[in-house]
């Protein structure tokens, strides 16, 4: 099994019925910003209304926001760096935007297998190369509780490193 630790931003209790939900967005080098599906929205904390931004799509369409919120990514991460858009006709994937992460002082490294991001030469995201699609996917793992550890990391699970095929569990929780 491919393991990998992954900074998230919360924990649940060792006793807690609730398991973490994992959400998997793409790591796109092309978007301004990071755009959210709605039916991705519930990673987000801090939602409010936003319809400041329009984004042109590849075939010239174009699609507006309705709200923006906060991911829950590395605490070494800014507020602006983890900040995303929600756009209500986006549909494929949610897209973490390298650009955002690189105007907070990031540097990505990307290879055949996986997309690394650091800050500080601190790792603070992974993601893994699908090669269904040939895009790094980056797992979002979500908050269910409000008292939680905001320093934990948590143990991703996917199939065998040459054979991903785009499915994550969370495989237990690691309280720093």
């Amino acid at each position: 099994m491919l393991e990998s630790k992954i900074n998230a931003c919360y924990t649940l209790p060792k006793n807690s019925p609730c398991k973490p939900s994992v959400t998997i967005a793409k790591g796109d080098s092309g978007a301004s910003k990071h755009y959210w599906r709605p039916q991705d929205k519930n990673c987000l904390t801090n939602v409010q209304p936003y319809t400041a931004v329009a984004v042109t799509l590849p075939n010239s369409s174009s699609i507006s926001s309705e709200t923006k919120g906060q991911l829950p990514l590395s605490t070494k991460l800014s507020s602006k760096a983890k900040e995303a858009i929600v756009l209500p006709q986006l549909q494929s994937s949610s897209l973490i935007s390298l650009g955002q992460l690189c105007d907070d002082n990031c540097n990505i490294q990307l290879n055949k297998k996986e997309l690394k991001v650091y800050k500080n030469n601190e790792l603070v995201m992974k993601g893994f190369r699908n090669p269904s699609d040939g895009l790094w996917d980056i797992p979002i793992v979500t908050k269910l509780q409000h008292n939680l550890n905001p320093q934990a990391s948590v143990v991703i699970s996917g199939a065998n490193e040459n054979a991903y095929n785009g499915t994550f569990a969370v495989t237990r929780i690691i309280d720093n």
